[in-house]
């Protein structure tokens, strides 16, 4: 096969909904392109739609079907609509090639977990992407990012991926990219586009269960922080609601053998479930605290990692009501967790990737 060298990505690729048999590969292009993936046997998935294959400028495709356990090279490719005045003879260009990359499947087998996490970066490149140029990628599994990554705004798709991948363009195509949604992520126009920068495999869009190493990963959607009524909830009751329905999920999966049998157990979501005495914003922490926390215990959650309070924050096993010890992490930190059969090590650096804090918890189902 020829290759052609064109540069039609403009950002990405980057890597999500990763399992143990496949995974998501998005990414941008300047114009609109017919794109597929192949792998290293030559197997090619294409972008399709109903039966079609489709040109478009955003690139979402699953691969599955893999062995398990596997790493995977994998290239993108892209042929650009060149003419489309006629419907019926559509005209290309030549494929352009980027890659090969190389990115490795999860893997409920293996004794060890490592990844970090982000959150808060709330459009800001600079520290965005000094954050991220400290994960050792060689070592981590995944990099998870904790919501707010943007803020307020009315968002196309071209800039809303602008803020939440171009930072990370370097480490992107080879890291996964797991994500749980902010409040910040829910707000604007173009709410619903998030969803597709980041698409799992769940019954909810932000809602899933994920296994790496020893360790079940339960992510949900605290929805927004705002007072009941605001303009940003249009009332909060909606999403009472729809938090209510997540939970109603999760008591069902973290009933199954995925969850059950994992050394290790945790939540990732923004916003933490802490006691609260604040009037007015943020009441759905405490509502959370009363009303989530209680079916997590019952589960065996061993750790709830969150952000949006700006500030770091440790909350104690059992001070809120709360059998797991809640991590709050800072808007200027990454956190790094390394787990090694049930032991859980926590460790938060700064932009200068100096530590800042460390943290030894041990899992619930080995206590």
């Amino acid at each position: 096969m020829n290759w052609f060298c064109c540069f039609l990505v403009a950002i990405g690729p980057w890597i999500t909904n990763v399992s143990e048999n496949g995974f998501s590969v998005l990414w941008t292009t300047d114009e609109e392109t017919v794109a597929c993936i192949e792998l290293s046997d030559g197997t090619r998935f294409y972008e399709e739609y109903c039966g079609r294959r489709v040109a478009s400028k955003f690139h979402s495709i699953y691969v599955s079907g893999l062995d398990s356990c596997s790493s995977v090279d994998y290239k993108v490719i892209n042929k650009a609509l060149t003419n489309n005045v006629d419907p019926r003879r559509p005209e290309y260009g030549p494929e352009s090639v980027d890659g090969p990359y190389n990115v490795r499947l999860f893997n409920s087998s293996r004794n060890s977990c490592r990844f970090s996490v982000m959150n808060d970066m709330h459009m800001n490149r600079q520290k965005y992407s000094a954050l991220a140029s400290q994960i050792p990628v060689d070592s981590t599994d995944f990099l998870f990012l904790n919501g707010d990554i943007i803020s307020n705004g009315h968002y196309c798709m071209d800039t809303l991926v602008s803020y939440e991948i171009g930072p990370i363009n370097d480490i992107s195509p080879v890291l996964p990219v797991m994500f749980a949604r902010g409040n910040h992520e829910g707000r604007g126009s173009g709410v619903r586009l998030v969803e597709q920068v980041y698409p799992n495999n769940g019954v909810l869009p932000y809602t899933y269960m994920f296994r790496e190493g020893p360790a079940a990963f339960l992510v949900l959607d605290a929805g927004e922080t705002g007072v009941k009524n605001s303009l940003h909830l249009a009332e909060r009751n909606i999403y009472d609601k729809y938090i209510m329905e997540q939970v109603k999920w999760a008591q069902k999966a973290m009933e199954s053998p995925e969850w059950k049998n994992a050394k290790v157990r945790i939540c990732m979501l923004h916003v933490p479930m802490i006691e609260n005495n604040m009037p007015g914003e943020r009441e759905v922490y405490s509502w959370m605290n009363s009303t989530v926390v209680p079916v997590l215990n019952e589960s065996g959650v061993d750790l709830m990692i969150s952000g949006d309070l700006h500030v770091h924050l440790y909350v104690h096993r059992g001070s809120m009501g709360n059998m797991f010890p809640i991590v709050v992490n800072d808007n200027n930190s990454r956190l790094e967790v390394q787990i090694i059969d049930n032991s859980i090590s926590i460790r938060i650096f700064d932009q200068k990737g100096k530590i800042r804090h460390t943290y030894n918890v041990k899992a619930v189902s080995a206590d």
